[in-house]
């Protein structure tokens, strides 16, 4: 699959960069919000964005005590919806792999920083979805037991969505690693598996039904906005947001095959234009 950002649009610098003016003169990043959106306009990498909203047919309300189903057919049981997507730019200033116990208490592999332009609007929040559009690895691969998943939503739903020879994946994937079964057993792209989106399909060899087998793979990585982001005032200037961003699947357990890509969404999406939002 080649690389999304080749049908990507340019992006166009903002008119009247500052910031060699700022580097001469010694301007503290933090003093020029125009320094702030050239660098961003500059140095920024595009991202897919969607809007995070609370599922309003399965999440709790101030009338009831309804809350969360694994069976709901509007968020497949994430308990949010994804709306609203568009292509806008972001600083990336890390992507951790950090499994420190020892500082956090709890296990955080893959955080993100993202920052984006003090004039995007709307601002990114909470909960919302951001899609990066270069492949990047899977951490240590993913686990997958042959044709489970595809059991699974015979019981849930009364009808599959995946075909018997599709397995789900995490993300929507690109170039395999390595993928072998619990025999030892290696298989190998394009000869005996294609991806399919955020399927795996079978066209060749495949691992016996139950059989478990791994697959690191690179794909085009969700993130979710698990924390609020941190709003930078500087002397009464809003000079952007600092936001951390976690894998979808470390963020949130359920994932359904049936949705859209981000990318998808955006190019459908036709009050967008395919324009980038800075």
């Amino acid at each position: 699959m080649a690389d999304k950002r080749a049908n990507m649009p340019s992006i166009i610098p903002l008119q009247g960069s500052t910031t060699r003016l700022a580097s001469a003169s010694g301007t503290g990043f933090q003093s020029s919000m125009q320094f702030q959106e050239d660098l961003v306009a500059n140095r920024g990498e595009i991202v897919i964005h969607e809007t995070g909203v609370s599922c309003p047919k399965c999440r709790a309300s101030v009338d009831d005590d309804v809350f969360g189903s694994t069976y709901c057919t509007s968020c497949r049981g994430t308990g949010w919806l994804w709306r609203n997507p568009r292509k806008i730019q972001g600083l990336v200033t890390g992507i951790s792999q950090n499994r420190d116990l020892r500082e956090l208490g709890f296990l955080q592999p893959g955080d993100c920083v993202l920052s984006t332009s003090p004039r995007l609007v709307p601002q990114v929040s909470d909960f919302d979805k951001l899609t990066f559009t270069w492949p990047l690895p899977l951490d240590d691969g993913q686990v997958i037991v042959r044709k489970k998943s595809y059991q699974r939503e015979i019981e849930k739903y009364g009808t599959p969505f995946l075909e018997q020879d599709e397995d789900r994946i995490f993300y929507e994937g690109v170039n395999t690693i390595h993928c072998e079964d619990e025999h030892g057993i290696e298989y190998y792209q394009e000869a005996d598996f294609i991806f399919n989106g955020k399927r795996l399909k079978w066209i060749g060899n495949k691992p016996a039904r139950n059989v478990r087998y791994v697959i690191k793979y690179e794909a085009f990585i969700e993130w979710i906005v698990s924390s609020p982001p941190l709003q930078r005032i500087d002397h009464g200037v809003n000079i952007g947001p600092r936001i951390i961003l976690q894998k979808r699947h470390v963020a949130l357990l359920s994932e359904d095959v049936r949705e859209k890509t981000a990318a998808q969404d955006a190019e459908e999406t036709a009050v967008f234009n395919k324009k980038v939002t800075v």
